[in-house]
């Protein structure tokens, strides 16, 4: 186990949330998975822990291809779940979550995380954008 440099807390290399070994559970435990990281005190300590935000944000973003439903729990996890939690961050605790990822992953693990976040919404940032088009044209 790592330190994570506060006093007191430690965390997993993982974003293992219920899952004692620490790594991500096969496909049948997944839902299970899944729903253990939406809890209130995974919620609280991805907006209070940085290096464990970049803990999960690397496991969940690891393995895109590894099959249908480990794609669907793992963006379902990183929209659902990471994605309001670091849109909650001050600038300061993103800035620690993104040296974090760099400790936990490498600089290209930092660059992902931060590519991932100014991506925003996605599909809500893309009809935003055409919604707006559409208003400056009329």
């Amino acid at each position: 186990m790592a330190s994570s440099g506060q006093a007191g807390t430690s965390r997993t290399a993982s974003c293992a949330v219920g899952s004692p070994s620490g790594a991500v559970p096969p496909g049948g435990a997944l839902v299970p998975y899944g729903r253990a990281a939406r809890q209130d005190a995974v919620l609280a300590r991805l907006r209070s822990e940085p290096a464990y935000a970049a803990d999960c944000f690397t496991v969940w973003s690891a393995h895109p291809h590894a099959g249908e439903t480990w794609s669907t729990t793992r963006t379902a996890l990183l929209e659902e779940v990471l994605r309001p939690a670091v849109r909650a961050l001050s600038p300061e605790q993103l800035t620690a979550v993104e040296e974090a990822a760099s400790h936990t992953g490498s600089s290209r693990t930092a660059e992902a995380f931060r590519s991932w976040h100014r991506s925003g919404g996605g599909l809500r940032r893309r009809l935003g954008s055409r919604i707006a088009a559409r208003v400056r044209r009329a």
